[in-house]
């Protein structure tokens, strides 16, 4: 039979290879379309791994991130710079986990004296592959899986260690060192990695006392505290910045615990006992389950009918005295690392979870080892059979039920992706103008995606760019009523106008309109044109709009300038000034604007003319008098101006406009 603990190394290397080629099958499948778009979290470590140094940690205002996806992700673009590349490189964890968890779990399997460790290593390995959460967050780019592949690791490591320190106890064992720097590279993953450490040194603990009489205290004191030493060591550089940043270490548990922990001392014990049979219920119970669309098929629990069974099972025959060492590692594991889910609001959550599931895997595959035992030979079939139906039953779930839950678009951004796909496919017809202005979006969608293009920004009606006599594309707005009102501010903003075309942008999923693409044609706006007037090397102003001759003192000034670059890029984001003087004394500001033009100078194109409207606020004191206006640009560190060609005043300043006070 196949898992006949005398099958040959050739069956068992062949059932590995099919499962990880298995594996790699259903996890890389429609990976650019299923799931849809990128959610905000994926999408901006993706942002972060693209433009960031090389941190220590990634600081946000929920907490922020661990620098294990960012620099996975900085090694993934090493091979492509596609949007998807972080899911890519998930999945690609995600695979290699599979047969890691087949290697880590030997050790295990083996102190606890099974006669074939292979074969419930091998089952462990395929039921963590088909498990549905593990399987789901394994194609998405996101970090709170990773604590999986560190557990298996970490407590493969651990019964290595303890299995030599019973034959043969040893100060400085090269596995000690092994598992120490694991523990301290485990710190750098996610939030309930935390807890991996905890639960290993409890489970070398419970050993330890279970084989007190064969095992000195001083040689698992001695082992123990190795291991920390080491882990101390490798995870220090996070560990400071923890201590120097202790906001940043709790605030995003703060969060997540809040209606917990948070509410009040005399509401926790009921919130952690209801949150505690939800998370246990949560593995078996249909509907108790992560309800997020985007985690889960909402409500579904960890495993199927099929695998509850067998998780049963294996519960069992796991706290039965025959696997008593097993026990005292897996348990410990298992309740440690479920923690997070337990002090979580809304639980079971299961991007808490991925601690805990390799030791429910574990379980899982003691009970289909147990089924196994008590099959004839002949009919040793039925649990790979049914392993086939679980993995069948887990991917009807995500590939065929998941993508018709109402929520399953909304989760994943997918109205930004698919105006920013619009966009993106208008660039072969000429200049393409996107709003709203990029740099200013809280979802990072649209900079990952338009990183690589020559998109440029558009703000609304007030900040327009376009080129003068040439057909541009507008893709505008998130609904059609907001396109159609950007679109009327910009047929205002330009003056004279050819719209050639305008077309709606559908959404995927309900076919609403989610905005529009307009092609126009620009002929320059009836301003008082100039001869162009250079400041520097790459700026120069073509236009402005005359202002009324005067004005009321508290009045607001309404100003617009037309800016052109004459190089291909600009070097830095300069900023401008516009301050406003007496026109007998243009020594001191009495009113003044300072700051970046309405879309940043170093995302500029040769070509492109910008126009920025700006205003400046009149003191309510001003006399009656005759006052002037004077412009100019400087560089943002060193505050040193462009130099003017011409200038009539001093310090490179451009007298702009004049008026009066009445």
């Amino acid at each position: 039979m196949i898992f006949d603990s005398e099958s040959t190394l050739q069956s068992k290397r062949l059932s590995l290879i099919s499962l990880t080629v298995f594996s790699v099958i259903i996890r890389f499948i429609s990976l650019n379309h299923i799931p849809p778009g990128l959610w905000f979290d994926e999408a901006w470590v993706a942002v972060v791994a693209r433009d960031w140094g090389n941190e220590i940690y990634y600081p946000a205002t929920w907490g922020g991130m661990h620098p294990g996806i960012v620099y996975l992700t900085k090694l993934g673009y090493l091979f492509s710079n596609h949007p998807l590349t972080i899911r890519y490189v998930v999945a690609a964890v995600g695979t290699l986990t599979v047969p890691l968890a087949y290697v880590s779990t030997r050790p295990l399997f083996r102190l606890a004296k099974f006669k074939d460790p292979d074969w419930p290593s091998l089952i462990t390995a395929t039921i963590l592959s088909i498990t549905y959460p593990f399987f789901h967050f394994s194609r998405l780019g996101f970090e709170s899986i990773l604590p999986a592949p560190f557990a298996l690791v970490t407590f493969g490591l651990c019964a290595w260690l303890i299995q030599r320190q019973l034959s043969k106890p040893k100060w400085g064992d090269p596995v000690a060192f092994a598992l120490g720097g694991w523990l301290g590279l485990t710190i750098y993953t996610f939030d309930t990695a935390r807890f991996i450490p905890i639960a290993m040194a409890l489970a070398f603990c419970l050993v330890w006392f279970s084989h007190r009489k064969t095992w000195s205290l001083p040689d698992a004191v001695a082992s123990l505290t190795l291991v920390t030493l080491v882990a101390i060591v490798v995870a220090a550089p996070l560990l400071r910045y923890f201590w120097l940043n202790w906001d940043t270490f709790i605030q995003r548990a703060e969060v997540t615990t809040f209606n917990t922990l948070g509410a009040g001392a005399a509401s926790v014990p009921l919130a952690l006992i209801n949150n505690t049979v939800r998370t246990f219920g949560g593995l078996v119970v249909s509907g108790w389950g992560d309800e997020l669309t985007r985690h889960n098929l909402p409500g579904r629990p960890v495993f199927d009918l099929i695998l509850s069974i067998l998780l049963l099972i294996g519960a069992y025959r796991l706290f039965a005295k025959k696997n008593h060492t097993l026990t005292l590692i897996v348990l410990p594991w298992l309740i440690v690392t479920l923690l997070p889910v337990i002090l979580t609001d809304n639980a079971p959550t299961y991007t808490s979870m991925f601690g805990a599931i390799p030791a429910l895997a574990i379980i899982v595959a003691i009970g289909c080892w147990h089924v196994l035992e008590l099959l004839p030979k002949n009919r040793s079939w039925a649990i790979p059979l049914l392993l086939f139906a679980s993995a069948l039953w887990t991917c009807y779930d995500y590939f065929v039920r998941w993508p018709v839950d109402p929520a399953y678009f909304n989760d994943f951004k997918t109205v930004e992706w698919d105006i920013a796909d619009r966009a993106l496919a208008e660039q072969d017809t000429g200049a393409v103008f996107f709003t709203p202005r990029r740099e200013y979006l809280k979802d990072p969608t649209y900079d990952l995606l338009f990183a690589n293009s020559d998109i440029r920004p558009l703000i609304n009606g007030s900040c327009v760019q376009y080129r003068a006599d040439e057909t541009v594309t507008y893709v505008l707005g998130k609904d059609k009523g907001k396109s159609e009102t950007e679109l009327e501010a910009l047929q205002n903003s330009l003056g004279a106008t050819d719209i050639l075309s305008v077309e709606d942008i559908f959404y995927r999923s309900t076919n609403d309109i989610i905005g529009q693409v307009a092609r126009v044609k620009v002929s320059p706006p009836a301003v008082s044109h100039i001869p162009p007037i250079s400041f520097g090397q790459s700026i120069q102003l073509i236009g402005q709009q005359e202002l009324k001759p005067t004005y009321l003192a508290g009045e607001r000034i309404e100003l617009a300038f037309h800016w052109q670059t004459t190089k291909e890029t600009v070097p830095h984001n300069y900023l401008m000034f516009a301050h406003m003087y007496a026109a007998d004394d243009v020594s001191t500001p009495l009113a003044q604007f300072d700051g970046p033009p309405c879309v940043d100078t170093s995302t500029w194109v040769d070509g492109d003319i910008l126009i920025d409207r700006r205003h400046l606020l009149l003191p309510t004191d001003l006399p009656a008098d005759d006052y002037l206006i004077a412009i100019g640009w400087y560089h943002p560190f060193s505050f040193e101006r462009l130099e003017l060609t011409g200038s009539q005043l001093s310090d490179n300043r451009l007298p702009f406009a004049e008026f009066s006070i009445e």
